[in-house]
Formats: structure tokens, sequence, C-alpha cells
């Protein structure tokens, strides 16, 4: 007749190993946040750690960039340039006026000046 086979069974669990990014990313957001609650609060000072807090964002863009196995560049990037721009203001490297006053670049590679009309 029919028989049932009391061994299959359908697994629910994950294969992974590493947490996915949108884990990370939001563990990311929830340790920056508790922290500068605890900091503007004057419950725990947190000012020391929060200045190397931009090196997670890097360092998360890096792992990123090679869990994807090279594919996912343009996020990785995103992450990367992020964290290391906020990482240089923290540093004083950098102001953010500085920062924000580069110009862009238009694509011409004409100097200013040049007899060349636009």
């Amino acid at each position: 007749m029919f028989s049932i086979d009391l061994h299959t069974h359908i697994s629910t669990t994950s294969t992974r190993r590493f947490p996915s990014v949108q884990v990370l990313f939001g563990d990311l957001v929830v340790v920056l946040g508790v922290s500068l609650l605890l900091d503007t609060t004057v419950v725990f000072p947190t000012s020391a750690p929060l200045l190397c807090a931009p090196s997670l964002s890097v360092v998360v863009g890096v792992w990123v960039l090679f869990q994807s196995r090279l594919q996912n560049i343009v996020g990785a990037a995103v992450f990367i340039t992020i964290g290391a721009v906020w990482q240089a203001v923290a540093l004083d490297f950098a102001t953010v006026h500085r920062i924000s006053s580069l110009p862009a670049s238009s694509g011409r590679t004409d100097p200013p000046g040049s007899l060349r009309s636009a």
C-alpha cells in the first residue's frame, strides 16, 4: 500500500555561516544609536569609542565587498567612502566645509582659463 518515510524532513535553518548585510547594518545602526543616546544623556561617556565608529563602516564595506565576491562593488564602495570621509572629519584630518566644497568633476580636462571655448 502506502509507505511513509519518517526520515524525510525539511530543514528551515540557514546554511550561512555569517550574518547577512542587512543584519550587520541593523546592528551597526543600533549600536551607534545606543552609544549616541548614552553620550547625550551623560549616562556613560562614549565620545572616545565614537571617535573610531566610522571605521566600522569601512570594515562593513570591505566585508560586503569580499562577501559578494567582488560583485557588489558599488554598495561596498559607498560604505567605504562614507566611512573614510566620516573618519577623516572625526579625526580632524578634514572639515565638512572643505569636503563639501570640493569641485565636482564635469568631465572636462581643460584647465580653467584655457583658450578653448565651451
